[in-house]
């Protein structure tokens, strides 16, 4: 049987997957949100091999981003696409939010989902 901490990493990268998937991200894309080298390295996570706090951390970001686009977007099409499309808020600086978010940087994921956030408020 599963302990709680797998069950709930192999949800949450099931669920990266589908938003991943959903927005059309290619793997280098979805490589450098989560700051992983490798697919099998993500495989590697989601299986339990390996542990990285941080990676849930990422994936919880874009769960809550790809949330807070639902909210904003009342078609699919404009909430799956938003994240390709340049972008004129400050932080994005006329480029696509997939620029800021697969910078590497956890930093930018939590922007970004604070200013989509906000914009939910």
């Amino acid at each position: 049987m599963m302990d709680y901490e797998n069950e709930l990493r192999l949800v949450f990268c099931w669920d990266f997957e589908r938003i991943a998937d959903l927005w059309k991200l290619q793997d280098s894309d979805r490589l450098k949100i989560l700051d992983m080298d490798s697919m099998d390295s993500f495989r590697a996570y989601s299986s339990g091999a390996i542990e990285s706090p941080t990676v849930l951390l990422r994936i919880l970001c874009v769960i809550q981003i790809h949330n807070a686009l639902r909210t904003l977007f009342s078609e699919n099409k404009s909430a799956n696409g938003w994240v390709h499309k340049p972008n004129k808020a400050k932080i994005f600086r006329g480029k696509p939010a997939l620029d800021l978010m697969s910078s590497g940087n956890l930093k930018d994921l939590e922007k970004i989902r604070d200013y989509l956030m906000s914009e939910c408020s």
